[in-house]
């Protein structure tokens, strides 16, 4: 991740959440049986981030319709406070 941050001048971040294990986001059209752990995301998120180059991001494929008792809503939100908090921490 940092040899492709040190190539470019901002990065706008997609988080497709279907990405994530379906036990921690149950809220998409198609779970992961496996997926990417929110810890890894997280630290993702944290590098890109840091580098102060992050220009945007968003969170994407959240469907209501399959979230069991808004686990998969709060896990957006986690993500989404995570992303903003370092937004306005590097502005």
């Amino acid at each position: 991740v940092q040899d492709f941050i040190d190539q470019v001048d901002m990065v706008y971040l997609t988080i497709d959440l279907d990405v994530l294990p379906a036990s921690v986001m149950p809220a998409v059209s198609a779970p992961a049986a496996m997926g990417v752990e929110l810890p890894v995301v997280e630290a993702l998120v944290t590098a890109i981030a840091a580098s102060g180059k992050l220009a945007g991001a968003d969170l994407v494929e959240l469907n209501p319709q399959f979230d069991i008792d808004s686990h998969g809503a709060k896990t957006a939100a986690r993500l989404a406070w995570s992303i903003t908090r370092h937004l306005v921490k590097n502005r």
